[in-house]
């Protein structure tokens, strides 16, 4: 199969999932419901692979479980919102989110290549505390910054 009909095959099904689901659900529900279209039309499909992630010049991290954790530790620290908001997002418990930004914390303590790769996404973004946007916002800005 031709790599365009693959991603013809792959853009017919999220517009599928979208008119079939609409907006609004948590974007674990729209992957869930991805995977299943997709192997309705006989497609491999892995989920959760590890994968790394670069910026700019530098591998980010090593696997979709750091990126993540990343993403949580940057919205917790820098948008002021609850942990419940910041959960629902993430589709996790408040707990949840605290714990994962306590152990990226710990994770960039004692990383010095991670923190320096932390500090250049932080300067990228001119992050600072106290809180800067809503965590929409603030979730796109990281996001177009990052790609």
């Amino acid at each position: 199969m031709k790599k365009e009909d693959i991603t013809h095959k792959i853009i017919g099904a999220a517009y599928k999932v979208f008119n079939t689901l609409g907006f609004g659900f948590l974007e674990s529900v729209y992957k869930k419901a991805m995977v299943l279209e997709l192997r309705k039309q006989n497609m491999a499909v892995k989920e959760e692979q590890p994968l790394k992630v670069y910026y700019e010049d530098s591998v980010f991290g090593e696997g979709q479980v750091l990126a993540r954790g990343v993403k949580i530790y940057f919205c917790y620290r820098y948008t002021g919102k609850m942990l419940k908001e910041i959960g629902r997002h993430f589709d996790i418990g408040a707990s949840g989110v605290s714990q994962t930004s306590r152990r990226i914390a710990l994770k960039i303590s004692q990383d010095n290549k991670l923190r320096g790769k932390i500090r250049k996404i932080e300067n990228k973004l001119k992050l600072s505390v106290p809180p800067l946007v809503s965590l929409q916002k603030f979730y796109k800005k990281m996001i177009q910054t990052i790609q």
